[in-house]
């Protein structure tokens, strides 16, 4: 398939990032729940509402990290494709340039330790005192099948004489398949550093995946990978990438 042939103009609505809808509060009781404290029972809508909070920009950041080429912040070496969105080039003038796992999952740890700290607000909890412990520390794990995601946040909850620590592991799993995405897409330069004016068809067909190819001009491609499988509230999981002979 030979490259550069056309030049088409890029537009790509499906960079919203309209993800975050699906998730609630988990503030139900079982009525089977032996007695406890009202403290304790007013105190977990703290932990409720850092999980959620961890959970929403968890997510947010994942999809952010796909449709900018694995970068959440701005990267010197992207292309711009409108006024809001910028996206990474993998393959640069025949340099490998292409996002790390490693660059990944250390953009999206600083990205969530900061967003946590900020969306966990406890001023709105007025009937008891909060103290943070410790600040928010969290990892990610990027596999072929899932993305997931660790998060510690300790405080302490208090009323009168009565203090409950909370030194929570908040776990949040995503069937999104990070790993295979970035797995094709290094294949995908590699192919082109051998032979840089062809794309090899047979090799897109076999990744299990749904690739577009888009000309931004006559030597930038854009590729955007999609997977039926890689869906979370509704929405589609898209990694994509811009490389430039």
């Amino acid at each position: 398939m030979k490259k550069g042939q056309t030049t088409i103009y890029v537009a790509l609505g499906l960079v919203l990032i309209m993800v975050i809808g699906g998730l609630v509060y988990f503030l139900s009781r079982q009525n089977q729940t032996p007695p406890i404290s009202s403290l304790r029972q007013q105190s977990e809508d703290v932990k409720n509402l850092i999980k959620t909070c961890f959970e929403e920009n968890l997510l947010q950041a994942l999809y952010l990290v796909g449709v900018q080429g694995g970068h959440i912040k701005g990267n010197e070496k992207s292309v711009a494709i409108n006024s809001e969105l910028s996206v990474g080039y993998g393959y640069y003038e025949g340099e490998d340039v292409l996002v790390t796992n490693n660059e990944i999952v250390n953009e999206v740890t600083n990205y969530l330790n900061f967003a946590v700290s900020r969306c966990a607000d406890f001023s709105r909890f007025n009937s008891f005192d909060i103290k943070k412990l410790g600040e928010a520390r969290s990892r990610i794990d990027i596999f072929d099948d899932k993305v997931v995601g660790r998060l510690s946040y300790p405080v302490s909850v208090s009323k009168g004489d009565e203090i409950i620590n909370y030194d929570e592991l908040y776990i949040a799993e995503y069937g999104i398949r990070l790993g295979k995405m970035l797995k094709t897409a290094k294949g995908i330069i590699e192919n082109e550093k051998i032979n840089p004016d062809f794309i090899d068809i047979d090799f897109l067909k076999e990744a299990d995946l749904n690739i577009r190819i888009y000309d931004i001009d006559v030597n930038t491609n854009l590729y955007i990978i999609t997977d039926d499988q890689s869906v979370v509230n509704g929405v589609q999981y898209v990694f994509e990438f811009a490389n430039k002979f």
